[in-house]
């Protein structure tokens, strides 16, 4: 009997150190260690479109009622431009992450709306972090509704890591969106979580069970998604299998240590539409353009100018 209350007490201890590290887990996820929220007021960037490259640019402010403003920057594009891009950073970063990709964007005729995304640079948040791409997805939304506003009709939507998934899942799921630019995406959070867990087991010498593992990815990413008040989630692998005829264009960090490349791989499998991957061999996370900056930036040149112009690939009402 004393056995039996042992090994009882033993896996209900064990439980609740998972269930512990799970939650330290959640937190991992959805705050990045060192970030710190800044307060709009009295904060400013010291770098911008302007004294990186000399575009001109406008501060631009997106408000909705119960969801918090959102800032950016708006560079224009050529007087008669109708393409845009909305450009969405990773997790913890801010719109500055989209500077490197200015004169890209700029060469390819388009407008630029670089946000930042709730919770992130300058834009309003509740402290709650990361929303796994969904609320990030609301807000591009946002971003893409704005820009119609303003005359433009062929909008694509790029960005990095989360901003990535964002995209994908946004670009899905809205008809005005003609286009989706990716990379370094994660294809499902409970893959990604779980294959954290799997790495640390491995330095350990150890083979976790799949069960295990998975579970624990579940467990995590419930808990963040209770952390977010989020009763859905929806993952960018499932989401690229409805993008339709829109073109998808993944840029993937072949040396990526954070969002490993079959998350990328797994994307493109599941895309729908016209797709297309480009592997950058030495790349890590969110390093493309750094190692190979003219085969990236000619990439995406080529992929905007190709979008027929002055209309979504999908039909929509004005």
């Amino acid at each position: 009997m004393t056995s039996r209350i042992l090994v009882a007490a033993g896996a209900i201890t064990a439980l609740g150190v998972l269930l512990i590290a799970a939650g330290v887990a959640r937190d991992a996820l959805v705050n990045p260690a060192g970030y710190v929220h800044p307060r709009p007021r009295g904060f400013r960037y010291h770098d911008d479109p302007w004294t990186r490259h000399r575009l001109a640019f406008d501060d631009v402010t997106l408000t909705d009622n119960g969801r918090g403003a959102l800032r950016g920057w708006l560079v224009p594009g050529a007087a008669d431009a109708t393409r845009a891009v909305v450009w969405l950073h990773g997790t913890g970063s801010d719109r500055t992450h989209a500077l490197p990709f200015l004169p890209a964007l700029h060469e390819a005729g388009a407008a630029v709306l670089a946000v930042d995304l709730r919770e992130n640079g300058l834009s309003d948040g509740a402290g709650r972090g990361s929303g796994l791409g969904m609320r990030e997805a609301e807000d591009a939304d946002r971003a893409v509704a704005e820009l119609w506003r303003r005359g433009y009709r062929t909008m694509v939507l790029m960005g990095v890591s989360l901003g990535a998934t964002a995209a994908i899942i946004a670009g899905a799921q809205n008809p005005r969106v003609a286009a989706v630019i990716a990379e370094d995406p994660v294809a499902s959070f409970l893959a990604f979580r779980a294959a954290i867990l799997r790495r640390r087991f491995g330095r350990l010498g150890l083979d976790p069970p799949a069960a295990l593992v998975n579970w624990w990815g579940d467990a995590v990413v419930r808990l963040a998604m209770a952390h977010q008040g989020m009763q859905t989630l929806v993952d960018a692998e499932a989401a690229a299998g409805h993008l339709g005829p829109r073109p998808l264009l993944i840029i993937n960090g072949a040396a990526d240590t954070v969002v490993p490349p079959e998350h990328s791989t797994r994307i493109f499998l599941a895309a729908a539409g016209p797709r297309d991957l480009l592997r950058i061999p030495g790349a890590d996370h969110g390093q493309s353009i750094v190692v190979a900056p003219q085969l990236v930036t000619d990439r995406i040149v080529a992929f905007i100018r190709s979008l027929p112009e002055g209309r979504p690939v999908m039909s929509v009402a004005d």
